[in-house]
């Protein structure tokens, strides 16, 4: 996702490219958090890879570079370079991951991450790529409180989603964990990009 100005065209789908290196940042800081979830060998789930004839899939893409052979990847868009073509919300998963994480379209998000947490096993994560004002509304709060998140990663630098300059909001990686619901979420701030796969963060 991507915040639009109002004289802005939105992308079909509302897809916009996921910066690789705001990918690389988040994981790092994850595998920081969550030492014991081992990423290499998780069965992952993207069911919004991205990725076109310009781009790789951001996600599926920082996970094969680490060894990581059995992510699942789908999209809606037929140029994508996910292994499945289907709407997410109507796919039916046969098994359950360890993990989902993807970068959702806005307005479909709390209906991804409701879908993301009945597919993932006890324990299992769902990281999701928010815009950081997705914590407000009032409209909201009877989704925060029935889904309290474990993490919420922010990311100070603005991803670029688009050529040209960086977004015009602040993101976050949102992290829930299936069966944990904490009192209140955890707030880690990435600081600085990361350098060969280390983080300067504040938690």
């Amino acid at each position: 996702m991507s915040s639009t100005n109002r004289t802005a065209i939105r992308h079909d789908n509302d897809y916009y490219v996921t910066p690789l290196q705001t990918v690389a940042d988040f994981f790092s800081v994850f595998r920081l958090l969550e030492p014991t979830f081992c990423l290499a060998e998780a069965h992952i789930l993207d069911p919004s890879a991205g990725g076109d004839a310009n781009s790789p899939m951001p996600y599926p893409s920082y996970l094969s570079s680490i060894g990581n052979r059995t992510v699942t990847t789908l999209d809606i868009r037929r140029d994508s370079k996910a292994a499945i073509k289907k709407d997410y919300l109507q796919w039916k998963s046969q098994r359950k991951f360890d993990a989902v994480i993807t970068n959702p379209p806005f307005h479909a998000a709390i209906a991804f991450i409701q879908k993301a947490l009945s597919e993932v096993r006890p324990g299992g994560f769902v990281c999701m790529l928010l815009r950081l004002n997705f914590l407000g509304s009032l409209k909201r709060k009877s989704f925060w409180l029935q889904y309290m998140p474990k993490w919420i990663i922010v990311h100070a630098r603005r991803p670029s989603f688009v050529k040209g300059g960086n977004d015009s909001v602040e993101y976050a990686h949102i992290v829930w964990q299936k069966e944990y619901m904490p009192e209140h979420s955890r707030l880690v701030i990435i600081l600085l990009r990361t350098v060969k796969n280390d983080a300067t963060h504040s938690y």
